[in-house]
């Protein structure tokens, strides 16, 4: 029998709902008042090319956004990756990446294919640029994790999010750590006039307060964390090297491990 299961998330939250839109048109300014409305957070991938063009959000807005929710990558121009020299495929990243930094004035660590495509090369190049995670368009239809954070699965786009909730909701697995990962385009609820089905979405998922909202790079990050602890083979001492801290369950109660040594009594 395991002392510690690592089952929660932060505050003690036992399920993870995040979002990933692509692109930068100008209803990203829309769909982020909704998120807002209901406390949920969202990564924004975006080719600074793009920027403040007609139809595109400029980087006024992109620095307001980027204080509640995630900025990042899409490629500079909006390439296929993979159907290109590795040295311009670089360039591509290398410079989305420079230029949205630049506005937001923090690192970036996340990215979305362009058209969801890659190959072992792409992911190469990420790394080199240390582009920590890169979402795909590849549909799971499940609550968890990939094996490779540089090809990392969604749980569904927004069109199907709403047959897959209640399912999310029911999970009560105690040694599980379920993740509720939608992707989309936000001009998508535009020009299908379907803006109610994020409404009925979020709606839904407020009805639980279990969840925890995060960015992209917050659940890589905190994943991370997790992974990263230093636990006695008697798990009775706990050491997190990160600055964020890890919640578990140990000895039947909810611990928060902070950054540094955490004796368990």
């Amino acid at each position: 029998m395991r002392n510690i299961i690592f089952n929660l998330y932060p505050n003690g939250k036992t399920k993870c709902v995040t979002f990933s839109y692509d692109d930068g048109k100008i209803y990203d300014e829309r769909l982020s008042a909704i998120f807002d409305k209901y406390g949920a957070k969202c990564t924004f991938n975006l080719n600074a090319k793009n920027l403040d063009k007609d139809g595109y959000i400029g980087n006024e807005f992109i620095r307001k956004l980027s204080e509640k929710h995630e900025v990042a990558c899409h490629g500079y121009t909006h390439p296929f990756l993979e159907r290109m020299p590795v040295g311009v495929t670089l360039k591509e990243v290398y410079e989305d990446k420079l230029a949205l930094e630049s506005i937001v004035k923090k690192p970036i660590i996340g990215m979305a294919y362009p058209f969801g495509t890659y190959d072992n090369d792409v992911i190469d190049a990420l790394k080199s640029v240390d582009i920590k995670y890169c979402r795909t368009v590849k549909a799971t239809n499940g609550f968890g994790y990939p094996d490779e954070w540089r090809a990392w699965h969604p749980t569904c786009h927004h069109n199907t999010a709403l047959t897959l909730v209640d399912s999310f909701r029911a999970r009560r697995s105690w040694h599980t750590l379920p993740l509720f990962y939608v992707w989309g385009h936000s001009y998508e609820f535009n020009d299908n006039n379907n803006w109610e089905v994020m409404e009925e979405l979020l709606e839904k998922l407020s009805e639980d307060q279990t969840i925890w909202y995060a960015t992209n790079g917050e659940v890589y990050d905190y994943m991370t964390a997790l992974k990263n602890l230093r636990v006695s083979i008697d798990e009775t001492s706990v050491y997190n090297p990160s600055a964020i801290s890890v919640f578990a369950t140990a000895y039947g109660k909810p611990v928060e491990f902070k950054s540094g040594l955490t004796i368990l009594e």
